[in-house]
């Protein structure tokens, strides 16, 4: 191990019994602030005896510990031995404990960027709090941009017969790809402006999986109707979404809706959008 981040891992793995009083009168538990110190500089060493120690911590009754497990976990280097052993307590605390924990979990999921975490993801996009709802949204986009690569070479590759269990995993990997699709475009017209803005820049960044078609199609029409809501308050947000997403689809039809709306106001939005999508991207 590395003698650096020994006492650290010492503090961090040692169990509460030495609580202690700072002052006659104020009840400071120093042992607790010495293992939250312990658990953020433990993120910043990427080895298995770590990884073990940060979980169990995840388990404890102390949200405010918990949490800086979590973030400590998600600083870890991905190919640190034993990190997919945490895949199941992230995922418990996704639905369960303060709003904060939920949202730091939701964070480590997406770096974690395990395919498998998409559908657990899926259900806190119903998370009553708009932070971890944008959060999700942003874990779920990442994961799937991580793999982007690997999902295309699966899509476009010629599977022979004799394996169709791989198959099989990939159809199983495009069905919860196209629910987790779906599922995050369904924010785009979530009650918080906060949660749909995540929504459309998540979904922009991940154009390359959206082949022409149906799920296509559909985010289209999803991102145009929310620069609709509230007032027209976010459609140039949604008109630069649909410029990285698809700006020759998107154009089509939004010209398809001017020559259909009868609302000046809806017009104007329309317009907004389209000055978007033609707009030229910034020289780097």
């Amino acid at each position: 191990k590395d003698e650096a981040f020994q006492d650290f891992y010492d503090i961090l793995a040692r169990q509460r019994h030495n609580k202690k009083k700072f002052y006659r009168g104020k009840n400071i538990d120093i042992e607790a602030d010495i293992r939250l110190l312990s658990a953020r500089v433990l993120g910043e060493c990427s080895q298995p005896e770590v990884v073990e120690v940060l979980r169990k911590t995840m388990l404890e009754d102390n949200p405010e510990l918990q949490q800086e497990a979590v973030d400590a976990l998600a600083r870890l280097t991905l190919d640190t031995p034993g990190l997919t052993e945490t895949l199941g307590p992230l995922n418990s605390l996704l639905h369960m404990g303060t709003s904060e924990l939920r949202v730091a979990s939701a964070r480590a999921l997406g770096t974690l960027g395990n395919l498998a975490c998409l559908p657990n993801l899926q259900e806190s996009l119903a998370d009553e709090n708009p932070l971890v709802r944008s959060q999700s949204v942003m874990a779920m986009a990442q994961i799937l941009e991580r793999h982007t690569d690997k999902l295309l070479w699966e899509q476009h590759a010629d599977t022979p017969a004799a394996i169709p269990v791989a198959s099989a995993r990939a159809q199983d990997e495009a069905d919860t790809i196209e629910q987790a699709l779906h599922a995050m475009s369904e924010r785009l017209a979530d009650s918080d402006v906060g949660v749909s803005k995540a929504a459309a820049l998540s979904l922009a960044k991940l154009n390359r999986l959206l082949s022409a078609g149906k799920t296509r199609d559909d985010i289209i029409e999803r991102l145009i109707n929310a620069g609709f809501i509230g007032e027209g308050r976010q459609a140039r947000e949604m008109g630069q979404a649909l410029r990285a997403l698809d700006p020759g689809a998107a154009s089509d039809t939004l010209i398809h809706h001017l020559d259909t709306l009868s609302s000046s106001i809806e017009r104007r939005f329309v317009l907004e959008m389209l000055e978007e999508v033609f707009r030229p991207s910034q020289a780097a």
